[in-house]
């Protein structure tokens, strides 16, 4: 998630600290982890209802090192008890709650990513995030709704937005340094605005893949 450009939220929000109900469920875990091992890259992002609260949208990608997809998935979740989504955010990604309760499924399942995560750091498998802040932050709160105990080590998530700041070499109107948003990023590396549409996760994800391949490729990291 690009905080940078996408969020204009109200800093009067407080973080959803309300627990779900018990008879919340958990799908089973089917994913074929064969191929989340080293040298490949785990990427992914995620649109949330607003800068505290929880993730609503979670897309991954994994792509071997030169970026070649190997599998993807774009999984949306129904809202927390009590949640909404913040108009500034709803602007940004166009997530409506309407397509949550018709598509969406609960977000308890979202400790199926953190396993997968955790599957994919102990076979070597790089994990790469624009903004891996945010999004590890997001992803850790609304795991904690539902009182699962594992999260994602910020440490363990190369991000591609603190990464190429000073390469980048962006200011902002008072002359301070500017943390390049995805398609800030993408644009400096290949002199183009990305195809994608911005603020899908998983489309949010084949631009980030992208950068990170050709930054890997100049020797940026």
């Amino acid at each position: 998630m690009d905080l940078i450009e996408s969020f204009a939220y109200s800093k009067n929000e407080e973080p959803m600290k309300k627990k779900q109900k018990k008879e919340e469920t958990c799908d089973e875990f089917t994913i074929d982890t064969r191929d989340f091992k080293s040298p490949n890259i785990l990427v992914f992002d995620v649109e949330t209802t607003s800068l505290s609260g929880s993730v609503i949208q979670l897309g991954w990608i994994l792509a071997d090192t030169c970026g070649n997809i190997l599998n993807e998935s774009s999984t949306y979740y129904k809202l927390s008890a009590g949640e909404r989504i913040c108009k500034h955010a709803q602007k940004v990604h166009n997530i409506t709650e309407k397509q949550l309760l018709q598509e969406g499924i609960s977000q308890k399942n979202i400790q199926n990513f953190i396993k997968l995560c955790e599957i994919a750091i102990a076979n070597g498998c790089t994990l790469v995030a624009h903004n891996s802040h945010f999004d590890v932050q997001r992803i850790n709160h609304t795991a904690s709704l539902y009182d699962f105990p594992h999260q994602i080590s910020i440490d363990q998530v190369f991000c591609t937005m603190r990464n190429s700041t000073s390469r980048c070499g962006l200011v902002k109107v008072d002359g301070r340094t500017k943390f390049p948003t995805n398609a800030e990023l993408h644009k400096f590396l290949f002199g183009k605005d990305p195809e994608e549409r911005l603020h899908d996760a998983r489309e949010d994800c084949k631009v980030t893949l992208r950068s990170f391949v050709e930054g890997r490729h100049r020797g940026w990291w």
